[in-house]
């Protein structure tokens, strides 16, 4: 999210649910997280503000970011006989797949790993690495 745009500092109020595109989507925390800021997100797994923040942004950037960190990748010359390489959801993907829009909703449960999003341990591993590489 940094680079697009997010300052850190920037607070979000989770008071445990947000109404999106005519849904209301929940925190993990019924009772909310209170004022949150990037740091305590991602210490406490604050699903508003990556709700808020995901639609600030767009679902284009976060695929794209999925991607560079290994999501959806398929790792060839490793001897894993089978290797289901995941789904990063774009509008794109989900036209061909289902023949329909993307949709708000679609970005928020995204921003989460939820929805279409799949992931395999190989690639969950590639991206820590990737992550903690500073790459």
């Amino acid at each position: 999210m940094l680079n697009e745009n997010i300052d850190p500092d920037e607070t979000v109020l989770c008071t445990g649910r947000i109404n999106i595109a005519g849904g209301t989507f929940h925190c993990w925390r019924r009772s909310g997280h209170g004022v949150v800021d990037m740091n305590r997100a991602i210490a406490e797994s604050c699903d508003i503000y990556f709700y808020v923040m995901g639609i600030r942004v767009g679902i284009q950037p976060i695929a794209d970011m999925a991607r560079r960190f290994g999501l959806g990748e398929r790792f060839l010359g490793l001897p894993v006989p089978y290797q289901y390489y995941g789904t990063v959801p774009d509008p794109a993907w989900k036209r061909r797949r289902y023949n329909e829009p993307w949709e708000a909703y679609d970005t928020v449960n995204a921003t989460i790993g939820q929805g279409y999003l799949l992931a395999n341990p190989l690639q969950l591993a590639v991206m820590t690495a990737r992550l903690a590489a500073g790459e």
